[in-house]
């Protein structure tokens, strides 16, 4: 089945989306690729470079190194983009190509993939598309050469459930209409913190939260694009042992909460645990004791690794 494609007004809204994080994307990303260019000098490849805000930084460093930037993305309107951004510029090469599938006849020192694979594995939900995706990139690196990656964290497996407190009345209704969109389960609990008091909360697997926190800040015009990826597709243990099952060495390997996201949900939500478990849901709606409710931090929600091909 084809992925739904944005129409002009939702792609344009994506765009600006994406150049929102560019700043995080390069605080990440530029320190590593700096070592992985001096230890091993070599071209860099930005695999689903999109409108370009990222590839800028590296062209910046290509420069300084006397190397080239290739920018490969598939979607017509992302190379348009690339072209009359990087007009006239002697040190990058746009390359319309496919992630899943792209044979550029080189080698490169660093590989940068940047918020692509979660949507691999997205559109048939199938982990081993993103370890065919991660064997092409080995056979594209030079010995010693690295595959930097951010995406997207899944929390660590687990049953239990969270409970998120909305901070503002118009949030329930969004966050109701996004699960129901998404078909998600969750339960609506009222939890008494106090007599006088009723607070409402929405209760949820942890893996299921954090898929609601990192996309309810969407516009509905994106939602059948958004809604339909899993943003959080491997823990830090499955991303390290696929990729060493390729035969890469794993470096670097750290998750963070986007300080984007950190902002946002101070004013928009809390999560809290309950002392005795999922058990005391019943006893907690029906309000017969009063639970013991333990805020949570906020989740990490990206992950950077680098990753060293062999010799």
């Amino acid at each position: 089945m084809n992925k739904p494609e944005r129409d002009s007004k939702g792609f344009k809204i994506y765009v600006e989306s994406m150049a929102k994080s560019s700043e995080d994307k390069a605080e990440r990303i530029l320190s590593l690729l700096r070592t992985a260019l001096e230890n091993n000098p070599g071209d860099i490849l930005d695999l689903g470079a999109g409108g370009g805000e990222l590839t800028r930084a590296f062209l910046l460093m290509a420069e300084e190194f006397n190397l080239k930037v290739f920018a490969l993305d598939k979607d017509r309107r992302m190379i348009k983009i690339l072209k009359e951004k990087f007009e006239g510029q002697s040190k990058i090469k746009i390359v319309k190509a496919d992630v899943k599938n792209f044979k550029l006849g080189k080698k490169f020192s660093a590989v940068v993939c940047s918020s692509i694979l979660h949507e691999i594995f997205s559109e048939r939900k199938n982990v081993e598309d993103v370890k065919l995706i991660l064997k092409n990139i080995y056979e594209h690196l030079l010995p010693k050469g690295v595959l930097i990656i951010r995406d997207g964290l899944k929390p660590a497996p687990t049953d239990d459930i969270v409970f998120l407190q909305p901070l503002k009345p118009e949030l329930f209704g969004r966050f109701q209409k996004i699960l129901n969109h998404t078909k998600t389960s969750w339960l609506k609990i009222y939890a008494y913190h106090n007599p006088k008091k009723t607070k409402l909360l929405m209760a949820l697997s942890r893996e299921n939260v954090y898929e609601l926190i990192v996309k309810y800040q969407y516009l509905e015009i994106n939602w059948p694009v958004e809604m339909k990826e899993k943003f959080g597709f491997w823990t830090k243990e499955e991303a390290r042992v696929m990729l060493e099952e390729i035969g890469f060495n794993v470096i670097h390997l750290k998750s963070y909460l986007l300080p984007y996201f950190a902002k946002m949900f101070s004013c928009d939500f809390r999560l809290f645990e309950w002392q005795d478990g999922p058990a005391c849901l019943a006893e907690a709606t029906s309000g017969r004791r009063r639970p013991g409710a333990i805020e949570i931090p906020y989740p990490d929600t990206h992950l950077v690794i680098v990753a060293k091909r062999g010799l």
